[in-house]
Formats: structure tokens, sequence, C-alpha cells
């Protein structure tokens, strides 16, 4: 084999090698490579046509081609569940069921909060943690919460941003409220305590660094863009994680990482924690209902002493993003 060929190979077997050191890199070098985390699919479906075409060769590479075949495609599953809850509900443990959603400013129309609040009402949850809500001088946080009158607490950023603000609306009792802000940047994540009984729960909704691609962009701005985004994603995430880390509570993370599994972000914050869907989601987890309905980039994670016995995704009208639903088991105490 001429050393062209055997050049062309490795360089063909380089983007699984970087889906590999990504997670595992530095906060700046994961944001140089994030086009590569969202083209796992593509990376996926090369692997598996050089396995095949190298086999039919009778080449040594066909096992390289098809380490990396399994390599690319364990990113993939990330993205597919299998409905399959294999841990026991122990009788000291209570359940919580959570609903989280980026609602998109719920359009800024009062019939659509309404229409979207018998849907999520429906899945009786006991905390519902929100995603991109309006500004109150463009939908009322009043009449928000007069949509929720069974959910009595409640929780937002104090920092009232012209858009991507948080909420919070819980049967149980808040409080410890925390905010984290980053520089020149309206996404934000709000930290709560949840009083269950005697047992409490620390409570992250998050809403990391958007992506900041407008359509009409040319390629090469679309590029530098979403580079200097993810990383500050990433840094973002590197003080969530911390955050997580310093709780002396059981906790609860959900919301809008705009970041996919294979990335330094869902890495970093996923640490030590159970991925609900995972744990028992079913069929193919896409979050964001455009592009392809390709991405998983919304998240509920809890911690690791916790049971998930339900998770589930609603399509929907009214945002880009699907509405998740869980049901995790906490310990008493």
């Amino acid at each position: 084999m001429s050393i062209f060929k055997k050049t062309i190979l490795l360089l063909l077997l380089l983007p699984t090698v970087l889906l590999v050191i990504i997670p595992h890199s530095t906060a700046s070098v994961a944001s140089y490579l994030t086009p590569v985390t969202l083209a796992v699919i593509p990376i996926t479906l090369l692997n598996a046509f050089l396995t095949v075409w190298e086999f039919h060769k009778h080449s040594r590479w066909t096992w390289l081609f098809a380490i990396a075949f399994l390599v690319s495609g364990w990113q993939v599953s990330e993205t597919m569940g299998f409905g399959i809850s294999s841990r026991k509900v122990h009788s000291e443990m209570f359940p919580i069921r959570i609903v989280s959603w980026n609602v998109r400013d719920f359009q800024l129309k009062s019939e659509t909060l309404l229409k979207a609040s018998s849907v999520l009402l429906a899945e009786k949850p006991d905390i519902l943690c929100f995603q991109e809500r309006p500004h109150t001088n463009l939908l009322a946080w009043d009449t928000i919460k007069a949509a929720f009158p069974d959910y009595p607490y409640t929780a937002i950023n104090s920092r009232e941003d012209e858009v991507l603000n948080l909420a919070i609306l819980s049967r149980w009792p808040v409080s410890g409220l925390k905010e984290f802000y980053f520089p020149e940047s309206y996404n934000k994540i709000i930290q709560a305590d949840i009083h269950i009984g005697k047992q409490t729960i620390r409570l992250f909704n998050v809403h990391l660094q958007t992506t900041g691609v407008t359509p009409g962009m040319e390629r090469k701005s679309v590029i530098q863009i979403m580079q200097k985004h993810a990383l500050k994603r990433n840094k973002q995430a590197q003080l969530l994680h911390e955050a997580i880390q310093s709780s002396p509570y059981p906790v609860l993370v959900c919301g809008d990482f705009n970041d996919v599994p294979s990335s330094f972000a869902y890495t970093q914050v996923s640490q030590g924690l159970r991925d609900c869907f995972k744990e028992a989601g079913y069929g193919w987890g896409n979050t964001y209902q455009s592009l392809g309905n390709l991405f998983r980039i919304d998240y509920m994670l809890c911690s690791k002493q916790s049971v998930v016995t339900d998770y589930n995704l609603i399509s929907n009208s009214w945002s880009d993003h699907k509405i998740q639903c869980a049901t995790i088991y906490y310990p008493s105490n």
C-alpha cells in the first residue's frame, strides 16, 4: 500500500479519534472542534461504508474502521433510548415528577400559554422548569403563574433580561435561590433548594450558551461564531459542574444545554450523574425539533442514588424544543 493511500485512510479515521478526544480535552480545544461533535451521524455512516469497503478488499484496515464504527456508533446511541429501567425503587424512596421545557417565550401569546399549560398539567408534574421565559413586559410573569395555579412556590431570575429568562414552579417550598450570570451573554442558570418533607433536593434550571448562528450567515462566519459560543458554553458547563459537586444535597439538573451528548459541555455537566433519557427513555431522543430532528440538546440529570422510572418527550408546535418529562425516585434521607 502506498504512503499516499495510508495517509488518506488515516485522515478518514481522524474524525473518530477527535470524537474520543473532545470530551476530555480543554474547554478551548473542544470549542475549536465543535463541528466534529455535530457530525457524529455522518462520521458513523462513513465508518460503516469504509468497514464494508475494506472487508471486501480483504484489507487489514477493516478492523480499524470496524473499531471506528463501534466508537462513533456508541456516540450515536447516546441519542437512542431502549426504555429499560432495571434499577429497583426501594420502599423508603419518594417520587418527583418533573417537566422541563424551552418554551420559546410561549410565542408571546396568552393563547399559546393556555394551550401549552393544559398539555404540561396533564403530565401532573410536581416541578416545572422553563427556559426562555418571556420578559414580563411582553408576557407578564403573573399571567404565566396564573396558568399554573397549583404551584404556589416559584423562582425566577432577578435580572429580567429581554430574552432567555428562567422560571421554576413547584408544589413544594423553594429556598436558597442562587443565580449564575455570564459575561456578554443572556444565558444563565438558577439554583434552588426544593424541600420535600425532611428531604432537600438541589435543583439547577439551566440554559447554556446558544450557538449564535442565524439564517443567512456566511459559512466562515458560522464556524467562527459556533466556536466562540462553544467556548463560552464549555466554561459555563465547568462552572455548573463545580456547583453540582459542591451540593450537600441530591441534585436534579434540567434544561437546554445547546450541545450534543458527544460534546465537552455535556460530559462536564453529566459527570457523576444519571441521564434520565438513557435510564428510561425510548426511541430516538432528539429534543430539538428543527434541523431534521437529529439533535438531543436538552437534558435531565439526577444524582446516582436516585432511580429514574419514566422519561418521555412531547412534540409540540409552540417551540423548537420538545417537552421533557420524567419520574425520578430519591432516597427519603
